[in-house]
């Protein structure tokens, strides 16, 4: 299953916006990056149990779970977005769709260049 699918990008998601509005000086960088990562590991925290164990169903309980997960990060994060002034929505959809202008594009052009190298 997908990041999207288990709830893992919509937890990273408001790790990250979490950060970004609760810490606006250190939110941007690496404060944010590992804010993100340690909301994909909550998600994964809370997903754990679910995957080990062996009976039957426990696919569609783990898929039902992440699917909970990616709903209610979704409104913890509309939550958030009605709360803002319109710049702060306007700065939160851009990096909803991938907005290279806060990171600007030397991270990812190296990360792409990086991968390319070690595993291309």
């Amino acid at each position: 299953a997908s990041p999207y699918t288990l709830g893992v990008s919509g937890c990273a998601a408001v790790g990250y916006v979490a950060s970004r509005f609760l810490l606006p000086e250190l939110g941007v960088g690496t404060v944010g990056m590992f804010s993100a990562l340690v909301g994909g590991g909550v998600a994964l925290v809370v997903l754990l149990p679910f995957l080990q164990r062996r009976h039957t169903g426990a696919t569609g309980t783990v898929l039902l779970l992440g699917v909970l997960l990616s709903l209610f990060c979704g409104s913890i994060l509309f939550l958030v977005q009605y709360f803002l002034d319109p710049s702060g929505v306007v700065a939160l959809t851009s990096w909803y769709f991938g907005s290279l202008s806060i990171t600007g594009v030397g991270k990812p052009l190296a990360l792409f260049l990086f991968g390319v190298f070690f595993f291309g």
